[in-house]
């Protein structure tokens, strides 16, 4: 329920934002229809680029990743199938998730590769919402093929997360990556094809 919850708030954030251009006084951008597409498009992108950012700092140091996090996290996902986290703030942090001296040994890599977290479950649900809204308006607005198979591979790579699968690199990949993608929907909203 919660994908699907991110999946509505992304659509309801698009209508807000198309509505209120809407109620903007009308001129050379305003005043086209698709011009405040294009805007509310990028406004919801904006918007997601920041929450997944946040979200994979938020991810990163409940895994205790920077030291200057470390000493905030909590220890909220114990108990639930996954690694118990006072044991791993105990020893060496992430070190003990990425199997230290023993990192060749399949302990190491299975804890590496299936361990669960929830801070990364729920960055990879918004993840696989944002995807699945994208690839949608990638097919309405006539983006393109690279667009499509881009949004295909990326939702693909955040189902297989689910089941869990590299929690340990969401919240860089699914997360704090995205806040370069900021720069990059502002700079659409003034290409030649895709922009206002």
């Amino acid at each position: 329920l919660t994908g699907l919850a991110y999946f509505l708030v992304m659509w309801v954030v698009e209508l807000l934002a198309k509505y209120l251009f809407y109620l903007c006084p009308t001129g050379p951008i305003l005043g086209n229809a698709r011009h405040r597409g294009i805007l509310a498009r990028g406004v919801n992108n904006i918007s997601c680029f920041l929450v997944m950012g946040f979200f994979g700092l938020q991810a990163l140091g409940s895994l205790g990743g920077w030291p200057s996090h470390s000493a905030k996290v909590m220890a909220t996902d114990a108990g639930k199938g996954g690694v118990v986290w006072t044991e791993v703030f105990a020893g060496e942090g992430l070190g003990f998730l990425l199997g230290g001296d023993q990192a060749s040994t399949v302990y190491g890599s299975a804890a590496r590769l299936y361990f669960y977290s929830g801070q990364s479950q729920r960055l990879v649900l918004l993840t696989l919402a944002f995807q699945t809204k994208n690839f949608i308006d990638t097919v309405l607005h006539d983006d393109g093929i690279v667009f499509m198979l881009h949004h295909i591979a990326t939702g693909a790579l955040a189902v297989f997360a689910l089941q869990p699968y590299l929690h340990l690199y969401a919240p860089f990949f699914f997360g704090i990556s995205e806040i370069s993608a900021l720069f990059i929907a502002v700079l659409v909203l003034f290409d030649e094809h895709h922009g206002i």
